[in-house]
């Protein structure tokens, strides 16, 4: 109910622990006063100041040198968005002089992003943090925001529409010239989707809506543009029992069998 979720908030906040992270998931039918959410959905509150305000990003990078990585992953921008304006700017400050000085060590960059409701704060990663990255993970919602925030293709679409159609596939768009092994990084992505997910129940799988795949080949692969897109079926179940780092845990695994060229 909403009273629960805000005496929840009132002890995340005075709580004396430093990092506080708090997920509340509800099932569709679920609702808070008048209000029965259309669909099943989960809200995720954070407290934690350090990663908010980018306060490690600087010793971040002067370890890189040292550590010598082949793949740097940087996600929490979203955490930046409950900052006040000139939080927020110290923090963007610290991140992008980060990543400026991570691109001499030619050292790939991944950005996984976050839910975010400020199109303001999306516009501004667009254009000031996607040139300095080697690839992004989102989800189908995030991906939507992001067209909705840059004026991009499809922005028109609902947030049912996209949830109907998307969470039965994963896609990974790449860069033609730099990314390899794209096929198996989606294949890893699909299988860990379900597994995460889902395990350990069992599938029972309605024929009269069945496709027909090739084993041999089951990534769909086209050309738009300079990008390759890779597509892959998903089993979905209707009642998951986990979700969250669902989105990380898919990242992480296609990172796994990535390759990238210098």
């Amino acid at each position: 109910t909403i009273t629960t979720i805000n005496l929840l908030l009132l002890l995340l906040r005075y709580s004396s622990i430093g990092s506080k992270v708090l997920i509340y998931l509800y099932p569709q039918v679920s609702s808070g006063a008048s209000v029965v959410a259309p669909q099943a959905n989960r809200f995720i509150f954070s407290h934690d100041e350090a990663n908010a305000q980018m306060k490690l990003s600087e010793s971040l990078v002067q370890s890189l040198e040292n550590f010598d990585p082949k793949l740097l992953v940087l996600s929490g921008f979203h955490m930046m968005e409950g900052l006040q304006p000139e939080a927020r700017t110290s923090a963007w400050t610290r991140s992008e002089s980060g990543l400026t000085r991570s691109e001499p060590l030619s050292v790939p960059v991944h950005l996984e992003l976050a839910s975010m409701t400020d199109p303001e704060f999306m516009r501004h990663i667009a254009h000031k943090v996607f040139p300095l990255v080697s690839s992004l993970g989102l989800n189908e919602q995030e991906l939507l925001f992001l067209s909705r925030a840059v004026g991009g293709p499809h922005s028109d679409l609902s947030w049912t529409e996209v949830g109907v159609s998307s969470p039965a596939a994963v896609g990974v768009a790449s860069d033609v010239l730099r990314w390899f092994c794209r096929a198996a990084c989606t294949a890893a992505g699909a299988r860990t989707a379900s597994a995460q997910a889902c395990a350990p129940l069992t599938f029972s799988i309605n024929e009269s809506h069945a496709l027909t795949l090739d084993p041999d080949r089951p990534i769909t692969v086209w050309q738009q543009n300079h990008v390759t897109l890779h597509l892959s079926p998903v089993l979905v179940c209707k009642r998951p029992i986990r979700t969250v780092g669902l989105g990380d845990a898919i990242t992480a695994n296609g990172l796994l069998f990535s390759e990238i060229l210098p």
